[in-house]
């Protein structure tokens, strides 16, 4: 292998690990904005029952 295949090797495995990093990013900010949308609709459910 030559020096040329070897760095673009390891430009491909950042790109991998960033997209990784990223795509994990925003699963856990869907995930945080679903538990605020269900403690909101837990709390329009109290002050409807009172």
């Amino acid at each position: 292998m030559t020096n040329a295949e070897y760095l673009f090797g390891g430009y491909l495995a950042m790109g991998l690990v960033y997209l990784i990093y990223w795509w994990s990013l925003r699963q856990r900010e869907r995930f945080v904005e679903r538990e605020l949308d269900i403690e909101r609709e837990m709390r329009s459910d109290e002050t409807a029952l009172t």
